[in-house]
């Protein structure tokens, strides 16, 4: 890199880029199978403790129920309309979820910056207190 400024050139992230690739190629893949050997129900016990979990899944059950119920009536094939539901719990499931996952950090940024002008705020303040205060002229008297 550059002396002058700390951002690689495009050289030098082509071949890291390329490097990282070769890395990752070397790595076996896991199977589906292999995945599913590591799962137990204790990784997924946690889940309801997450935030946004819950509020995903109800949102997601009842769109999902709601669109296949209207599915149904419309067409009258309920394997369709199940298709449909199990679509619709997916879509509105993960869409709520990342919605709800944005807000959170929207949220956290919001706190953080308070902090840290609350911080800042004492600084000053502690440094205007520490400050020697001009003595009073005599001239008031």
């Amino acid at each position: 890199m550059s002396d002058k400024s700390e951002q690689p050139t495009t050289t030098e992230k082509i071949v890291d880029f390329q490097q990282n690739a070769e890395h990752v190629a070397e790595q076996p893949v896991a199977s589906v199978s292999d995945v599913m050997k590591t799962l137990s129900m204790k990784d997924f016990s946690h889940a309801p403790k997450m935030p946004c979990f819950r509020d995903s899944v109800l949102y997601g059950i009842g769109s999902g129920t709601g669109i296949g119920v209207g599915h149904f009536l419309l067409k009258k094939n309920i394997k369709s309309a199940c298709n449909w539901a199990v679509g619709g719990f997916a879509l509105v499931s993960i869409i709520s979820w990342e919605v709800c996952q944005y807000q959170r950090r929207v949220k956290l940024h919001q706190i953080e910056t308070i902090v840290n002008t609350l911080k800042e705020h004492q600084i000053r303040k502690k440094l205007e207190l520490e400050k020697p205060r001009p003595e009073a002229t005599s001239s008031q008297q």
